[in-house]
């Protein structure tokens, strides 16, 4: 699917589940009332000049259980731009999140990334912020003027730390730059 805007202000504005392949181009979502790009155990999906704005307590983009590819998607205004879940494996390369209420993209519960450039600024806790065991690669990118931390390796429990590799990351603005 291409060339689509999708406003809604009830439930998942756009909901996909199971699909072996998914491709989507410059589509925009706004104002779900949960996640706006909702991603359900997908074998693999490619978004290229996606957005998501506005959601009113969920993720912008939320993979769960899924594998897949965002070049060049932009997450303004949601709870966490890019809400990452289950298990899989996702790469981001060149996107931006901005001003989201918590982070610009949060991996969690055992899923794996990598984050190739892009700009992550003005988000209400970190730029990037890998938790609850994910593995993630981030590989350059911009993490500016975020409230608590550019790029955020963060635990709650022992057994369950987050972890991965930063290289060339710019981290300017920010409380910390890097946590670990």
């Amino acid at each position: 699917m291409s060339k689509i805007s999708v406003p809604t202000n009830w439930g998942n504005a756009f909901h996909i589940e199971g699909a072996n392949r998914l491709v989507l181009k410059e589509v925009e979502v706004r104002f779900g009332g949960g996640y706006n790009i909702n991603v359900k155990n997908c074998a693999y999906f490619e978004f290229y000049k996606c957005a998501c704005k506005y959601t009113t307590y969920g993720s912008g983009f939320h993979p769960l259980n899924s594998n897949g590819i965002m070049t060049s998607c932009y997450a303004t205004k949601n709870y966490d731009g890019y809400g990452i879940s289950g298990y899989g494996h996702t790469t981001y390369i060149d996107c931006i999140s901005e001003f989201n209420f918590d982070d610009g993209m949060s991996h969690h519960n055992g899923t794996s990334g990598t984050v190739i450039g892009g700009r992550y600024e003005g988000n209400g806790k970190g730029g990037c912020v890998p938790a609850y065991g994910a593995e993630v690669n981030i590989y350059g990118g911009i993490y500016k003027d975020n409230a608590s931390f550019g790029i955020g390796y963060l635990w709650y429990s022992e057994a369950n730390p987050a972890f991965g590799i930063v290289e060339g990351a710019i981290m300017v603005g920010n409380p910390v730059g890097l946590a670990v």
